[in-house]
């Protein structure tokens, strides 16, 4: 998961009688992690006896053979294919994540993706009077001043706030996708050493390494079915975020919230402009 300023198969079964071949739909959801399941011998019988053919001539078992062979196992993919089909199942569904928050100790934030988006980040500290919140929507990142503030003082910033601005957001361009602010990075590459074969469900690790191959992020990826990301582990802080785990939850289950009404925006320069007037204006 990815935090501003420093700041988380196809399911084999007996086909339907009658159906054709490919016909038969797939559980969704989770249902798909459920796994591959193999089928050495299928035996079908759809209008007829299942003793072969009728005294007729007519097949007993339609178009189905009354054997079918198990399907080969797909061929393994690239990392970054691997890594790119987690990340689009976890866009199509939407999920919670929560972990601790970077910057202060302590602190923890909770961070809602919607499957259209918008991502939303709350944000509790000893530090913050009240929860801090973040949205990005298409892009654009929204802070609530308040949150801003306490990094500012954090830094050794003496600032005051003109009580008008106090319920506002400002807002800046992240580059890109919100999507940076969660996604598994691209360069990160499967490592057995830290798969979770008995955990349920079974779990893959992608590992983020630095140049001496230490992990700095362990991305755990459900390993069969929807590769839906559940954990992501960080032995010591990084620019994606603070040491400890982050836990994804609820996916496909996040809702949509809702972005700061328009009158409650200000971008960076205004924000800085006020802050600086403020300034000039104390005796």
């Amino acid at each position: 998961m990815r935090v501003v300023g420093g700041i988380l198969r196809p399911l084999t079964a007996a086909r339907p009688c009658g159906g054709a071949p490919g016909s038969s739909p797939r559980p969704p959801g989770v249902l798909r992690s459920l796994g591959l399941v193999a089928v050495a011998a299928l035996t079908v019988s759809c209008g007829g006896s299942g003793h072969g053919a009728s005294g007729s001539g007519e097949e007993a078992s339609g178009e189905w053979p009354l054997v079918a062979a198990p399907e080969p196992p797909s061929a393994p993919q690239p990392a970054n294919a691997l890594v790119s089909a987690a990340n689009e199942a976890m866009a199509a569904a939407g999920f919670r994540a929560r972990g601790a928050a970077a910057g202060f100790d302590g602190g923890e934030q909770e961070m809602l993706v919607a499957a259209e988006g918008t991502v939303h980040i709350t944000v509790t500290a000893p530090e913050l009077a009240e929860p801090g919140q973040m949205f990005c929507r298409d892009g654009v990142m929204y802070t609530s001043v308040s949150l801003h503030v306490a990094r500012l003082r954090q830094a050794g910033d003496s600032v005051t706030v003109p009580a008008e601005l106090a319920d506002h957001f400002i807002g800046s361009q992240v580059g890109g996708d919100c999507r940076v602010l969660w996604e598994i990075p691209a360069g990160a590459t499967p490592d057995p050493r830290y798969d979770r074969a008995d955990a349920s469900p079974p779990t893959r690790a992608f590992v983020v390494s630095d140049e001496q191959g230490e992990p700095l992020e362990i991305h755990h990826v459900v390993a069969e079915g929807e590769p839906l990301l559940l954990r992501v582990e960080r032995p010591v802080d990084t620019a994606s975020g603070p040491a400890g785990d982050t836990e994804f939850l609820d996916h496909g289950e996040a809702g949509s919230p809702p972005l700061p009404a328009d009158s409650a925006v200000v971008s960076a320069e205004e924000f800085r402009s006020l802050l600086e007037g403020m300034s000039t204006t104390r005796p």
